[in-house]
């Protein structure tokens, strides 16, 4: 994996997560109050960008979560798909990443609407492709997050399609230019930057993403 101005390269491990983890805590709860904000200390996500980053300031209001939940959110961050898609219609991507991004797990727990808007509005695309990726000195990326401030492009290898942690991991590098995970923490503070396979965003991660959102 590589960080490189602005443009971050992950690797298929860091991305879907490592397959030896001795153990996944037994306090992460299916249910949306288990990502509530709690002391996070040392295993925050650390910024790039000072708050909100990318995100914008929005009135609270509620909405349903694709789960059903109600989510109180004030910060915004819009996407659309790429037109051109490998592997699944733009509608298929449209309606799965959708579904991601707006389940009570993802980064909305941290009071972040993420809006499907007309590309031309977005603030990030997604866009499937076939592998091999190149991404900034990587030629064997997983995972691809470059471009400007203003629209940036999520590239994925279609390999990954429907997967949520990789989607969590390549969202919080578009809108806030987070780390990824120091091996030397991932086992004592586990997330979505550098963790588990098929975990959502940590209580830690949630946590320190809201207090970060909202400075």
């Amino acid at each position: 994996m590589e960080e490189e101005n602005g443009q971050f390269a992950c690797d298929l491990d860091v991305l879907l997560g490592y397959d030896d983890w001795s153990e996944v805590p037994d306090d992460w709860s299916e249910e949306p109050e288990a990502a509530m904000p709690r002391d996070v200390g040392d295993c925050r996500i650390v910024f790039t960008l000072g708050g909100p980053g990318n995100l914008r300031r929005m009135e609270r209001i509620t909405v349903e979560s694709s789960d059903g939940f109600d989510m109180d959110v004030d910060r915004l961050y819009t996407w659309a798909p790429a037109p051109n898609q490998v592997g699944h219609s733009v509608a298929e991507v449209e309606d799965r990443v959708n579904s991601i991004f707006r389940n009570s797990k993802s980064w909305m727990a941290a009071g972040i609407a993420l809006r499907r808007v007309p590309s031309g509005e977005a603030q990030c695309i997604v866009r499937y492709v076939a592998a091999p990726l190149q991404c900034a000195n990587v030629s064997n990326a997983a995972g691809c997050t470059t471009g400007p401030p203003g629209q940036r492009l999520i590239r994925m290898v279609v390999g990954t399609f429907g997967n949520h942690k990789g989607l969590m991991h390549e969202l919080a590098h578009a809108f806030g230019q987070a780390h990824h995970n120091p091996k030397p923490r991932r086992e004592a503070c586990p997330s979505v930057m550098g963790g588990p396979v098929g975990i959502w965003p940590t209580p830690s991660d949630i946590s320190s993403t809201r207090r970060w959102a909202h400075s």
